[in-house]
């Protein structure tokens, strides 16, 4: 069941902390780090066992969701940007990592996510974007939301929601998946030339937007 939570209190965390978590096949936590119990104020017992969709803000569009579903079924580790509640029902924003790995002699996969806090400046675009597939959701369903969101990437020349990080971060594969191993500030270090880079995809994101009263 998903979390109702609709708070608008948000935590920034430091982040220079990398939060990771395990999950077996079905979704389910098997192992968090310390940094994840600290921000997050759920201990080990709170959370072993349960599925890790408890902790998703209700804010998160399901196409969102669905596309790192997409992804991860199919054994493909993917990127994404997640909005997440605390236990003080505070929320909180960040850059994760889904990795997808196989154990040996196994068919069933496990999941490591991995999540670095992202600077407000840093998620602002996001704010908005997520806030109007929500409303397609709601006003329209699941499928036209989809439908928008596939026609915002394929204008933006892009075919996943990496490549739309990548744009907006103005950074690279390489440097992407180095903040998740050493480089955990380099996005709070670039928060400059962030917000001028969200600014002008928001523009675009605005001029596309051609929905009409469905976004109203």
């Amino acid at each position: 069941m998903l979390n109702q939570i609709t708070s608008k209190t948000e935590f920034i965390f430091n982040n220079s902390k990398l939060l990771e978590y395990k999950t077996d096949s079905f979704g389910k936590i098997t192992t968090v780090n310390s940094n994840f119990e600290d921000v997050i104020g759920f201990n080990k017992k709170d959370l072993f066992g349960k599925h890790h969709s408890f902790l998703r803000h209700s804010d998160m569009p399901i196409t969102i969701i669905n596309k790192i579903y997409e992804n991860i079924n199919n054994g493909i580790s993917c990127f994404s940007i997640i909005k997440n509640i605390t236990k003080k029902d505070e929320c909180y924003w960040t850059l994760s990592l889904f990795e997808v790995t196989f154990k040996e002699n196994s068919f069933a996969p496990t999941y490591t996510v991995k999540k670095i806090c992202l600077p407000k400046e840093a998620h602002e675009f996001f704010i908005s974007f997520y806030k109007k597939l929500k409303k397609i959701e709601l006003n329209a369903g699941i499928e036209i939301a989809q439908k928008y969101l596939d026609g915002f990437l394929e204008y933006k020349n892009m075919k996943n929601i990496k490549e739309l990080i990548l744009k907006t971060y103005q950074l690279n594969s390489r440097e992407l998946l180095s903040i998740f191993k050493y480089n955990h500030k380099l996005i709070k270090n670039r928060s400059t030339l962030i917000k001028d880079n969200i600014k002008e995809i928001d523009i675009l994101f605005r001029q596309i937007n051609n929905l009409g009263n469905l976004l109203s």
